[in-house]
């Protein structure tokens, strides 16, 4: 009995010391996040609103700093969200022994210098987000170890070198995001394990190789790779496992051979950028039929071949924006393009091989905003009549299209802003009030036609014109308008 009593006295007494020693290293834990933040707060060189300055003082709780969060269970710091403060100054290592962060958000500050290593240690992290300040150095393999990320922003930074293979490590990631450094290297093959990632943009850094098959990253809707060193041919298979793509971006790399025709397995797509590569072949009929959610398509500056009439055989009603241009594309432009397209509001074709009649009814295209259908092959003929009742049109570029005759009165096209007719034998004189209802006109070409008489004098209604260039023609009188400073070629 002695005995039982004796060990149920030293059991209380060891539960009581555990309490003791637990309740002491809370405590000691509340002031090691605040001596951590105190730590950042030194380190601060500028804080232009003064957010830190009055308001982080051991005079409140921690809890209570503005863009700081405790969370409840542990009065633990569970998230610092600092965003778009304009602070400036460098990342303090003490920010590691914030044991219970969860979310780390410093975006659009001016935060430099390289990010410490100690950050990695907060193994509980989710959300990475230092976009838009001015860090440098290179990613170590180190941030593999936060396996609890699951948003990971390091974009408009100043990184350098390689993307670790410890990226890999990241399974539960939804959202990387890297563009605008200067990383360069491969894209390492451990990204395929990232299997719950929804968008990796990687744009505008200086990698180089071919792309990882993503076939069985089947959650991805967003894809950027675009402004890289990126090369190689994109096997036919390599859309067959994207059915969530929304978005997807290649451009400005060095792809060739053919667009891959399993992109029309690509349902949910939105969003097609394959410019400025070395892609040849004809645009693929799954691009033209199946993809019924694009709106936007950019495959200009490329090698890209056939015949433009099959091109536009569009199921997609919601195609805004189409770029075909500094391609191989041939054969009569369609008349049907409006109405197979009624909310077309960019169209480049311009530097192909288009030829025939240029179609005269872009009146039908109430939406169209720009038009570039310069340096074709277009028969001889009048400018058409139709385009001066796109009321909508910002832009008109027509330069070498073979264009005769005089141009349609541009009266009711109040939001013109840019006009180029240049290189045709476009003629006849420009009525005294050509000008009147222009009043967003800020480019101006006639260059090389042959138009004749005196500059009417109601180019001094537009009053944004910067550059206007008349020249190579058989224009005559003064020029008794320019009140203002003008371009004048």
């Amino acid at each position: 009995m002695v005995n039982l009593s004796s060990h149920l006295f030293l059991l209380s007494l060891s539960l009581h010391c555990c309490f003791i020693a637990c309740l002491a290293a809370n405590t000691k834990n509340i002031t090691t996040d605040q001596s951590a933040l105190l730590a950042f707060k030194s380190l601060i060189t500028s804080d232009p609103y003064d957010v830190l300055a009055n308001n982080w003082s051991t005079s409140s709780s921690v809890c209570n700093w503005i863009g700081v969060t405790c969370d409840e269970r542990h009065g633990r710091v569970h998230s610092l969200i600092l965003r778009n403060m304009s602070l400036r100054g460098t990342v303090s290592p003490n920010l590691g022994n914030l044991s219970f962060l969860v979310i780390l958000d410093l975006k659009n500050n001016s935060f430099g210098g390289q990010l410490p290593t100690e950050l990695y240690r907060l193994r509980r992290l989710k959300i990475l987000h230092i976009s838009y300040n001015e860090f440098e150095g290179g990613i170590p393999a180190a941030l593999g170890d936060l396996s609890q990320l699951e948003y990971l922003y390091l974009g408009v930074n100043n990184f350098s070198g390689f993307i670790p293979q410890s990226i890999g490590n990241l399974h539960q990631l939804k959202e990387l995001g890297i563009g605008r450094n200067k990383m360069s290297g491969p894209i390492p093959q451990t990204i395929l394990n990232m299997s719950s990632l929804e968008v990796l943009h990687l744009s505008s850094n200086y990698f180089s190789g071919e792309i990882p098959s993503l076939n069985n990253m089947t959650s991805l809707r967003v894809v950027k790779f675009g402004f890289n060193n990126l090369n190689g041919r994109l096997p036919n298979d390599f859309f067959n496992q994207l059915p969530q793509l929304e978005k997807f971006a290649l451009n400005n790399n060095q792809f060739e051979g053919s667009i891959p025709q399993s992109i029309g397995n690509c349902t949910s797509l939105i969003f097609l950028d394959l410019s400025s590569n070395f892609l040849t072949g004809e645009i693929p009929k799954g691009i033209l039929g199946d993809l019924r959610r694009l709106n936007t398509l950019h495959l200009g500056n490329n090698q890209l071949s056939g015949n433009i009439s099959l091109i536009f055989k569009f199921n997609s009603s919601l195609l805004q924006e189409i770029d075909l241009s500094y391609n191989n594309l041939s054969g009569n432009l369609p008349s049907c393009i409006c109405h197979e397209l009624p909310n077309l509001r960019i169209f480049y074709l311009h530097h192909n091989d288009i030829s025939g009649n240029m179609s005269t009814v872009w009146n039908q295209c109430e939406e169209l905003e720009i038009l570039s259908l310069a340096f074709n092959s277009f028969n001889k003929g009048p400018m058409p009549d139709g385009i001066r009742n796109m009321t909508k049109l910002q832009e008109l570029y027509l330069m070498r299209n073979n264009l005769e005759g005089e141009i349609p009165w541009l009266n009711n096209m109040t939001s013109l802003r840019v006009v180029n007719f240049a290189f045709n034998n476009l003629n006849g004189r420009l009525p005294n009030d050509f000008f009147n209802q222009l009043p967003q006109l800020r480019n101006f070409s006639l260059y090389n036609n042959q138009f004749e008489g005196s500059i009417p004098q109601s180019i001094g209604n537009c009053t944004s014109l910067i550059y206007l260039d008349l020249s190579s023609n058989f224009l005559t009188g003064m020029l008794y308008f320019l009140s203002r400073h003008i371009y004048l070629k």
